[in-house]
């Protein structure tokens, strides 16, 4: 588990080049894979390297503990200005655009069902294992809840045989 002074992993981006951009041209920048071949290439840390997608989409991708660790992100900055005549709404709120924010996918949804919460909680193997586990346990306890009625209705009947009445 985590404590409260470890951290998972972190990146450091040099953002300078492209707020500098942003504040001399009152343009908008997108960090895109030409805008990062021309600018922050040569400015990164050692160990960090970005992948670009179609979409100026990029994973950032660092090493933890011999592990590689992803991010994918979106980087976009207006200038105050233009951020000011183009009202946007607040995270996915409307007016959602530039860029579309989509619903967020994986997060817990809370239910009354423990069953339900559970499933989202641990994998699916976990999941049939537990199950499985529970059977088993609600079985034995029907066992032994049942034990002593057995037993007595086994022992009435030998006795029976024993007086001869059966």
């Amino acid at each position: 588990m985590f404590k409260s002074n470890d951290y998972i992993c972190e990146w450091t981006l040099d953002l300078a080049p492209i707020f500098e951009n942003c504040r001399l041209t009152q343009q908008p920048v997108n960090l895109t894979k030409k805008y990062y071949d021309a600018m922050l290439k040569n400015k990164m840390p050692k160990g960090v390297r970005l992948e670009f997608n179609e979409d100026d989409t990029f994973w950032l991708t660092t090493m933890k503990d011999g592990k590689a660790i992803k991010v994918r992100l979106d980087l976009r900055i207006f200038p105050g200005a233009l951020a000011k005549t183009q009202q946007l709404g607040e995270g996915r709120n409307e007016p959602n655009m530039e860029p579309r924010l989509p619903p967020p996918i994986g997060r817990i949804q809370f239910s009354l069902n423990p069953f339900t919460m559970l499933a989202q909680l641990v994998s699916k193997e976990y999941l049939a294992k537990l199950y499985s586990l529970i059977c088993v346990l609600i079985c034995c306890a029907c066992l032994i809840a049942m034990a002593p009625m057995i037993m007595s209705n086994f022992v009435s009947q030998i006795s029976m045989k024993i007086v001869g009445l059966a």
